[in-house]
């Protein structure tokens, strides 16, 4: 859940107030049935945000596991392809400004999860 957003042009320079409770919501009832979770909050930036997920999928994913569910409580972009991109919050840069977003440098795919 990612609510500590940084990033000039956009309304409350993005700020949103329920994705961090909305996410850990989430988790809490995935857990009670029996899942592993991992819950991530306010992930700052794609290579974080790559190198947690990859983290988790080589700790879970194995053997015939290749089922796995990602919620993404926070801004979203789409590409002129049709493609989701994560917004992480940018929330350790200074002056990230919305207009200068690339969806390849300053997002994630989903395709590359």
């Amino acid at each position: 859940g990612n609510d500590q957003y940084n990033i000039k042009g956009m309304r409350n320079d993005g700020r949103l107030s329920n994705c961090v409770s909305d996410a850990e919501a989430v988790s809490e009832k995935f857990k009670g049935l029996g899942a592993n979770c991992e819950t991530l909050l306010n992930v700052e930036s794609k290579t974080s945000l790559r190198k947690k997920v990859k983290k988790w999928a080589r700790e879970r994913l194995r053997g015939d596991v290749r089922l796995a569910f990602i919620l993404w409580a926070g801004h979203a972009l789409s590409s002129p392809k049709g493609e989701t991109h994560l917004l992480p919050t940018h929330a350790n840069e200074k002056d990230v400004e919305f207009d200068d977003l690339e969806l390849n440098v300053n997002t994630m795919s989903l395709l590359e999860l």
